[in-house]
């Protein structure tokens, strides 16, 4: 019955269009995360920055990739002739300089620069945390496709004020961090949209784990391209237009292509939509709109171990997007050329290993224990390889540290595909899209408590501080795999149980009024009833 007339556009996404819709969303989803984190590569890489994420970095100013090497081998043949106490005192004298060209000049107490540069870098977690009550009130009211392009387009915006308050005024740049943060949560509901309307419930654990990605794609794209042109000894005011074209390009892209839902997409053919919304009951929308959702899921244990987790995850992200390249440009560590390359190490292999593991879910069934069990080894490994990080780079072995940063978020891969993320689609069902919309919460509490911990900690920017940094990032990792361990859960609590009907998933579709009767309407064409024939 669902079969009724053909859909309309390209013959390539024939019962295939929810694809470029979750490519469509991860893409999106990964622009608006690139706002946040560029700035804490260009941070260090533009000479006329002074707001850095560690103090110790502006020895690195005026060098480039290109004569970094020959400009090391001439301060080694200066300092042969120089007295080490002629160079002590130039060098008291040069941060004497550079703490009285500060712009909070009146201000001398260190604890100030530290609670101002720990705010500066922890504004858009606070931004998101705040911001994502705003955005489920605006996606409610207006639907995703409307709302999402409109942040969109003021993410664009907000990336070219950037540009003009970044190096002048330290509360503007203050306020248009925490605006980026903002916007950056309007991409959690959208995420659960695409999620519980467009993931048939055999593929949603692959919607889910693909729109994660975004904590990979997001800094693997965005730091190479700053790398390069910082390598090209041009502005790097040019890394942030390209960023608001991308942007503007996508709310283009996305408001002529994206809808709430697969009934309204033209695209859409009658044999994928019983795919897309086979197992799901008929009062989808009323069962979203329960007023008693979010209440239900305050309640549950299993829900809150899905949201701790979540932070852990997102505490280990922000250790690595913010702080990574300065710990790389550290004294003690000191591999500074390439450094946008090297960032992005500990993202590189995190795709992969969700590939991988998912084979995992072809051996075991979702149960408790199976979760439980693959959850808690994947964070507990995790938190072994980030607290190794420093321990390995006491060793001056640059291959040794970069393979422990290629190692340190694949663990992360098995706890997605096979922990916490699954435990979330067998969990949620139709609650799905308000557990992810939450997921707001930990992303946002996670890039603003881990800055504000660095802020307090590393004042020197040397190996010794930030020892104390992935210690604390390791008892957050410990924390949510003992917590998941306890609460987690492998099936569907009794609040979610009756919302979706999985055995039906695979059947065809038993109801009509999954099917909205528009004119524009996709799936079913024409229904008639024929008498049988009298004799």
């Amino acid at each position: 019955m669902a079969g009724g007339r053909p859909a309309a556009g390209c013959c390539c996404f024939i019962n295939n269009v929810r694809f470029p819709v979750l490519l469509l969303v991860t893409c999106s989803v990964a622009a608006m995360y690139s706002t946040i984190l560029l700035f804490n590569l260009t941070s260090i890489l533009d000479s006329e920055v002074e707001w850095r994420p560690v103090p110790g970095l502006d020895s690195l100013h005026g060098s480039s990739y290109k004569g970094f090497d020959r400009l090391k081998r001439e301060l080694a043949e200066l300092r042969k002739f120089l007295p080490k106490l002629s160079d002590t005192m130039n060098h008291k004298k040069m941060m004497r300089d550079i703490q009285f060209s500060h712009p909070l000049k009146n201000q001398t107490k260190p604890t100030s620069f530290r609670i101002s540069r720990g705010l500066l870098y922890a504004a858009p977690g606070v931004g998101t945390f705040l911001g994502i009550f705003l955005s489920m009130l605006l996606s409610k009211r207006f639907g995703v496709r409307t709302f999402f392009g409109i942040f969109l387009a003021l993410a664009a915006l907000l990336t070219i004020v950037f540009l003009f308050v970044q190096k002048t005024n330290y509360y503007l740049l203050l306020l248009v961090r925490f605006l980026q943060g903002v916007v950056f949560s309007g991409v959690f509901p959208v995420m659960g949209n695409a999620l519980v309307q467009w993931g048939p419930l055999k593929e949603q654990l692959i919607f889910l784990t693909t729109m994660l990605m975004f904590i990979s794609v997001g800094p693997i794209v965005a730091w190479p391209v700053a790398n390069y042109v910082h390598a090209l000894e041009a502005d790097m005011d040019l890394v942030y237009y390209v960023q608001a074209i991308i942007l503007a390009f996508l709310c283009v892209i996305w408001s002529i292509f994206y809808r709430d839902r697969p009934q309204t997409h033209p695209w859409v053919s009658g044999v994928e939509l019983n795919r897309i919304v086979a197992g799901k009951v008929q009062e989808l929308q009323c069962n979203r709109a329960h007023s008693d959702s979010y209440s239900s899921l305050l309640k549950s244990l299993s829900a809150w171990s899905i949201w701790t987790s979540l932070f852990g995850l997102f505490s280990a992200t922000a250790f690595f997007v913010t702080y990574l390249p300065s710990l790389l440009a550290s004294p003690d560590v000191f591999f500074v050329q390439g450094l946008g390359i090297h960032g992005t190490i500990p993202f590189q292999l995190l795709p992969i290993s969700c590939a991988i593991f998912g084979s995992l879910n072809l051996m075991f069934k979702p149960s408790t224990k199976i979760i439980r069990i693959l959850n808690t080894v994947a964070f507990s490994i995790a938190a072994i390889l980030i607290v190794s990080i420093p321990f390995v780079a006491f060793l001056q072995t640059k291959p040794g540290l970069m393979s422990i940063l290629l190692l340190s978020m694949i663990p992360f891969g098995l706890a997605i595909v096979c922990g916490f993320a699954r435990s979330l689609t067998v969990v949620g069902r139709v609650f799905a899209e308000q557990i992810v919309t939450m997921a707001a919460i930990p992303f946002g509490l996670a890039f603003a408590v881990v800055p504000l911990m660095v802020a307090f900690t590393v004042g020197e920017n040397k190996l010794a501080e930030w020892t104390k940094v992935v210690m604390f990032v390791f008892f957050i990792l410990a924390a949510a795999a003992v917590e998941f361990a306890v609460f987690g859960r492998g099936r569907s609590p009794s609040w979610s149980e009756s919302s979706w009907d999985p055995l039906v998933a695979s059947t065809k579709m038993q109801s009509l009024a999954l099917i909205d009767f528009n004119q524009d309407e996709c799936g079913l064409y024409e229904l008639r009833r024929i008498e049988p024939t009298k004799k």
